[in-house]
């Protein structure tokens, strides 16, 4: 899947491995906002 006119990203409490984020890079190339959020359990 490519998104190349995405510019932000925001995702949460998601599992990350360092492939995974250059996988996304790669598909979103106009990304300027990543965000990676882990949430809180309460």
């Amino acid at each position: 899947m490519k998104l190349t006119k995405l510019r932000e990203l925001s995702l949460t409490d998601v599992f990350w491995e360092e492939r995974t984020i250059l996988e996304i890079c790669s598909a979103c190339p106009a990304v300027e906002d990543l965000r990676l959020i882990r949430g809180c359990n309460s």
